[in-house]
C-alpha cells in the first residue's frame, strides 16, 4: 500500500509517522477550554494541525542553504 494513503490512519491513532532521515509528522489538536473534565468533549476540538518535525540529517541540510536574490 502507498505511504500516503497509510500515514493519516497512523496519525489518526495517535502515532508520529517517522520518515527515516527527512523528519517525523505528528498531529496536534486545539480546543476550546473547559474547567471540568466531565465538560470535554470531542466538539470541543476546533482544530488539528500536522506538525512536521525534521531529523537532525535535515536541518544539518538547512543550515547549509544559501540564498540569492532573484533578478
Amino acid at each position: 500500500e502507498n505511504i500516503i494513503d497509510e500515514m493519516p490512519k497512523y496519525l489518526i491513532e495517535g502515532y508520529s509517522v517517522n520518515l527515516n532521515n527527512f523528519g517525523t509528522l505528528r498531529l496536534s489538536l486545539s480546543s476550546e477550554g473547559v474547567n471540568e473534565r466531565e465538560e470535554f468533549s470531542a466538539n470541543k476540538i476546533k482544530n488539528v494541525r500536522v506538525v512536521f518535525t525534521p531529523s537532525p540529517e535535515f536541518k544539518r541540510i538547512l543550515e547549509n542553504v544559501k540564498f540569492e536574490q532573484a533578478e
